[in-house]
């Protein structure tokens, strides 16, 4: 993806919030999920961090619980999103170029290929990191 691409913006927002946490309606939340052009993206994410409830990429707990063990992956196997970032030269330097050009966490998550809340805890880090080396 290059950074003259539009943002591609999730489906679901604010105010569709609750939809997604409330059993009885998963299967409206779940119909959401299928225009969303982030859906792969949210479910990795969400299997990453082992949402416990919700729908997130389509599917709910259940099935995100199926989904894991069907790919035969423990808790301690995956590297989150976050970590594969900051561990990658490109992804990395690539993203502290974006961050110093003062693009919004949005923003560099399309150019990334993530979700914001991937970048989001990648800056974290990053800046936890940074103040480590300036305190040393």
């Amino acid at each position: 993806m290059t950074t003259d691409q539009p943002l591609r913006a999730p489906a679901c927002g604010p105010a569709t919030a609750d939809l997604f946490h409330d059993e009885a309606r998963y299967d409206a939340a779940k119909r959401i999920c299928r225009t969303c052009p982030l859906r792969e993206d949210c479910l990795e994410e969400a299997l990453d961090r082992r949402e416990p409830a919700g729908v997130f990429g389509g599917r709910d707990q259940w099935e995100r619980r199926a989904l894991l063990r069907q790919r035969g992956l423990q808790l301690d196997t995956i590297t989150p999103r976050w970590r594969a970032i900051l561990e990658s030269p490109e992804a990395s330097a690539k993203l502290r170029k974006l961050r110093s050009r003062g693009w919004s966490t949005a923003r560099i998550a399309q150019v990334l290929r993530t979700i914001t809340p991937v970048i989001e805890r990648a800056l974290a880090e990053l800046d936890a990191a940074t103040d480590l080396v300036e305190a040393a």
